[in-house]
């Protein structure tokens, strides 16, 4: 029987290349046959003979039959049924998830040859569907046969698929072995760095302020931006002169620093107005890129809610447009007055922890402190008020992540102080605070904290047996090795902000800092 391979259209068939079989499909079928359907194949000659029973298990398994013109070397593939019209398009790779060819006469296996031949020059032959003869004179019925094959194959498939999924599971195990490897391997590297007194951070570039300043719209949002004269590189911390600021406005800085290549965000600070003051703005970013040199954007918006927004200096003229501050109003002929610092990784700068206010890229740190346990956002806020010394042997101030514990290792002489800045919430009245040395060796640790408002310096505070200029404070608490204790204060004064709350340890006279771990957890405001 003569099966024809296309409906009347006017479409031409491809011309074969060095006698090399094209197969065909409808554009409509090509998604489904690399779809996870699973498909078997078979040859017209043999669905001819066998229609009907095929048609009946067509509902439970996509079957497709094959149709080969060999004076064209032209091979079709389509669903049981369907004919190709003239939106053919050539298969480029095998269907996929195809359980086998289908098998009923010799004719029918002489016809899928093409076929199969031409899935091995596509892939590997091990990859090529195995061939399933169904005899249809044997006494069994035809579909027990039939679904016999089909259970066998899926059975064999479902074993390799298992067999490549342990596998998977191994090399993913391993992979991640390696990964927390490497992890470790860094934060040791920078735990070295960071103890091994790097050199502080350099001054790369340097704009001073002018008399003119740039001027926001009171009362509406404004984006200032600045390509910055510097690549990616090393890139540490930047600076931005403040030239005014009302105490009494109300807003939002956001200031970001964007590599436009690919609009990834190197840093995003949320500073609000009332804690931005005349004169330099230090921002230091989290992490600083290693990588290949790109340039880098510097936008700053002001999100203002009352009063006008802050002004912020411009330096000198730039002759080259690429580096001066631009808005989508207008541009300017200068650049902004900023200062630029590069330094390797683990390098150190202490920058005033209450002149600044550098959250997430959410919210506004102080919008999220409410009352109950502060969490590990507020933990990580934590600033160093006591700077280390060229001779201190060790990081004094630290978080320890696993368990959510503030470390304030205690000085030979002196105070260690940190401070957790605008944590502390004007609905609040009352503080504790759990504290441990946790080394049974250790000496004696004396523990304080307080409550303060922007201005105060933290570490006068402490040093002051009276603390009068402190909102609340706790008390020098004598602690014991591993003898958990809890400090408390309250704050009666009514307040409008959130206020900083300040930590600080000592040691006694006649004593030792060995093992002096002095860990503070638990810090619950109501």
């Amino acid at each position: 029987m003569e099966t024809k391979l296309f409906k009347p259209a006017s479409k031409t068939l491809p011309s074969p290349h060095n006698n090399q079989i094209t197969i065909l499909t409808s554009r409509k079928f090509l998604g489904d046959l690399s779809s996870s359907l699973n498909k078997i194949i078979i040859s017209a000659e043999d669905y001819h003979y066998h229609s009907a029973f095929l048609n009946a298990v067509n509902s439970s398994i996509a079957i497709y039959q094959f149709i080969y013109d060999e004076s064209n070397l032209i091979g079709v593939i389509l669903p049981l049924g369907e004919t190709l019209n003239d939106d053919s398009v050539e298969i480029q790779w095998p269907p996929t998830f195809c359980l086998g060819f289908l098998v009923f006469s010799a004719q029918g296996k002489e016809q899928l040859e093409p076929l199969v031949n031409w899935w091995q020059t596509k892939g590997r032959e091990e990859n090529t569907p195995n061939i399933f003869k169904l005899d249809y004179q044997d006494k069994t019925p035809l579909e027990t046969q039939f679904w016999q094959l089909i259970a066998s194959t899926l059975m064999t498939e479902s074993k390799e698929i298992a067999q490549r999924l342990t596998t998977l599971h191994r090399q993913y195990l391993s992979l991640r072995t390696l990964h927390e490897n490497v992890q470790n391997a860094f934060a040791a590297v920078e735990d070295f760095l960071s103890q091994a007194k790097l050199p502080n951070l350099q001054l790369k570039f340097e704009n001073q302020p002018t008399k003119n300043y740039v001027i926001p719209t009171p009362g509406s949002d404004f984006v200032l931006k600045q390509l910055l004269p510097i690549g990616s590189r090393g890139l540490a911390a930047v600076d931005f002169h403040v030239n005014k600021n009302n105490i009494n406005s109300r807003g939002m800085m956001v200031v970001a620093v964007d590599i436009p290549e690919d609009k990834t965000c190197l840093a995003k600070w949320q500073v609000p107005y009332q804690h931005l003051k005349a004169g330099w703005f230090s921002l230091d970013l989290p992490s600083i890129d290693i990588g290949f040199q790109r340039e880098i954007e510097l936008s700053i918006e002001f999100q203002t809610k009352v009063g006008p927004a802050p002004c912020l200096s411009l330096g000198m003229i730039q002759p080259v447009p690429e580096y001066q501050a631009y808005t989508k109003q207008e541009s300017f002929p200068q650049s902004l007055a900023f200062r630029l610092w590069t330094g390797l990784p683990g390098s150190r700068r202490v920058i005033s922890p209450y002149s600044a206010s550098i959250v997430g890229d959410e919210n506004e740190l102080s919008e999220s402190i409410k009352s109950g346990y502060l969490g590990q956002r507020a933990l990580l806020s934590l600033q160093e008020v006591t700077p280390n010394l060229e001779t201190d042997a060790c990081s004094y101030v630290h978080i320890i992540e696993e368990g959510a514990k503030i470390q304030i290792h205690p000085r030979p002489i002196g105070l260690t102080v940190a401070m957790l800045p605008y944590c502390f919430p004007p609905s609040a009245s009352h503080l504790t605070a759990t504290v441990a040395t946790e080394h049974a060796n250790a000496s004696i640790v004396e523990y304080a904290m307080a409550v303060i408002q922007e201005g105060m310096e933290p570490q006068a505070c402490f040093e002051n047996e009276n603390n009068q200029s402190t909102l609340g404070f706790s008390g020098w608490v004598a602690v014991e090795a591993n003898t958990p204790s809890q400090l408390q204060l309250s704050v009666e004064v009514s307040r409008k902000e959130h206020y900083h709350i300040a930590i600080a340890t000592r040691l006694p006279p006649n004593t030792t800092m060995k093992f002096a771990w002095a860990r503070w957890l638990n810090f619950h405001i109501t």
